[in-house]
């Protein structure tokens, strides 16, 4: 046998393709279609239910009134305000600190702690009134024209008093405002 040039075997090839191709044409003239009826979901047993509107609003409407029912009884307690409080602070001195007198009335109050930015938020208790049975007080160096306190009652409930100006902080209690 004689060697071919590569033009003769371009030719060669080409012609034995393409006579190939022609024999398998039928064979491969659906394969993707048949490939994707194979891939295609197969159809469910049941129809899917029409969607009814009236259906699914009074779903979102239950949905809504458990979810307005459960963040009601959920809520965090919104601090109260004790009625009889009140503080009185005195000059300021030359470093800008003042002395502050803080007093609560609480008869049913086992303890009473203050807490506040001039504590850096520890609750520092107040003391009780060997003589006037419900009556806390407590005196603070105060430095700074702006403080926010409150009082915790029992360790528990955080309490500021009625007439203080106010602010809330970022867990959503109440603070008072000291102004000096």
């Amino acid at each position: 046998m004689q060697p071919m040039h590569e033009e003769e075997l371009d030719h060669f090839l080409s012609l034995t393709l393409r006579d190939e191709a022609a024999a398998h044409e039928a064979r491969l003239a659906n394969v993707e279609e048949k490939i994707m009826e194979r891939l295609r979901p197969a159809p469910s047993a049941r129809p899917l239910p029409a969607l009814r509107w009236g259906w699914v609003a009074a779903g979102a409407m239950a949905c809504l009134a458990i979810g307005l029912a459960l963040g009601y009884l959920l809520k965090p307690t919104e601090p109260g305000a004790i009625t009889l409080a009140t503080y009185k602070c005195g000059p300021v001195f030359d470093n800008n600190i003042t002395y502050c007198d803080f007093t609560v009335f609480d008869p049913k109050a086992k303890s009473v702690a203050l807490t506040g930015s001039f504590t850096e938020w520890a609750r520092v208790a107040l003391s009780q009134k060997p003589d006037q049975p419900g009556v806390w007080t407590g005196t603070f160096s105060i430095q700074g024209a702006s403080q926010r306190f409150a009082f915790v009652i029992d360790d528990q409930n955080w309490k500021i008093y009625q007439g203080c100006p106010k602010t809330i902080e970022f867990l959503g209690r109440q603070e008072c405002v000291l102004n000096l």
